[in-house]
This record gives C-alpha cells, structure tokens and sequence, in this order.
C-alpha cells in the first residue's frame, strides 16, 4: 500500500489572513489531485502554528486546517512539542 505522510508546521505571526487561507486551500487542493483522487490516502503527521501571541488567530488557524484537510479527504494529527519556546 502506497501513502503520503506530511509534516506541516506553519508559522502564523500575527493574524490568520485570507491570504493564508488560499494557500491552505490551495495546498489541499494540491494533495487531492495529486494524491487523494487517485487512491493515494494522505497523512498529515504533524500540524500547528507557533505561539506570537496570537490565541484567536491560531484557534482561527486550526479551524480553518481541520475543516480544509477533512473536505479533502486528509487524515491528520495535531502536534503541539512542549518544552520548545514560542509553541
């Protein structure tokens, strides 16, 4: 069996924008074309957004992740690395 596993971490600095969301969507689109629709299951490893305190914007960030990779087809988990700065 053939998989796709990824490890994404994205930095948010500040504000969640749409800018930011159309390159969600637009990777997502990517990995569904590329892989989903042809079979290939995606695993996203590992995902978040470091800590520049901006709670809303991650929460925001999260959301929008979560709900984008499941409309595609993505299975994922969420990393959250204790003991390094700014996480």
């Amino acid at each position: 069996m053939l998989l796709t596993a990824l490890h994404l971490i994205r930095t948010v600095l500040q504000l969640f924008s749409d800018s930011d969301k159309s390159e969600l969507d637009k990777n997502f689109d990517f990995l569904k074309s590329t892989f989903i629709d042809k079979g290939i299951p995606v695993i996203i490893g590992e995902f978040g957004s470091l800590n520049k305190d901006n709670t809303s914007d991650r929460v925001k960030h999260m959301e929008y992740y979560v709900s984008a990779a499941k409309a595609r087809g993505t299975r994922h988990t969420l990393s959250h690395i204790s003991g390094m700065s700014g996480v």
